[in-house]
């Protein structure tokens, strides 16, 4: 009798069909609640990095001024060797040189270094801003090109902006200094 009893103990292990079909559907129900949520936060992290990316661009060319003395610009650029005059070619691309003549554009000729280029950001987002260039002097205040002059805005957004924690702005004013802001819609 006892050895019936120890052979029929060992072969109740593991799990019937019907437990594990329960399991799998209340993963895939929770799975697919969680799903909204996840993609929202993608795209946040999404945007502050292309913020970051940004402020750290910005910060780096008044940071270079100052250090060399020297104004240094920022503008927008798709291939890494010239500034797009379009503000709105944000998206395409920057990148950051040492600007001794002709404000915005660069011309190695007159001494313009290229220091940094910043790649294209995700093709679902955008960026566009009130001036074609930043050129910070060697003092770290700033110019704007074709914008106003007192400050200039980045605005950083994705293709969908359903809120105003999914977007961000950038505000550059004349004494160099920048800050963001959660904005799918530019402040004044």
């Amino acid at each position: 009798m006892r050895r019936q009893m120890r052979a029929t103990a060992v072969r109740q292990r593991g799990f019937t069909l019907f437990e594990l079909i329960v399991t799998i559907v209340i993963v895939a129900v929770l799975g697919a609640l969680a799903l909204p949520s996840f993609g929202s936060a993608m795209r946040r992290g999404r945007m502050t990095t292309e913020t970051n990316d940004l402020l750290g661009a910005i910060n780096l060319a008044r940071t270079e001024a100052i250090t060399r003395a020297a104004p240094v610009s920022i503008c927008p650029s798709a291939d890494g060797a010239a500034c797009s005059a379009d503000a709105t070619t944000w998206k395409d691309g920057w990148m950051v040189f040492v600007d001794y003549a002709n404000p915005g554009e660069v011309d190695a000729g007159d001494g313009d270094i290229v220091l940094r280029i910043w790649a294209k950001i995700d093709p679902k987002d955008s960026v566009t801003a009130t001036a074609t260039y930043l050129r910070f002097a060697p003092t770290g205040s700033a110019t704007f090109g074709g914008g106003d002059t007192d400050v200039t805005k980045f605005l950083l957004k994705p293709e969908q902006c359903a809120d105003d924690y999914d977007g961000r702005q950038i505000n550059v004013g004349a004494l160099g200094r920048a800050n963001s802001q959660r904005t799918c819609v530019l402040v004044p």
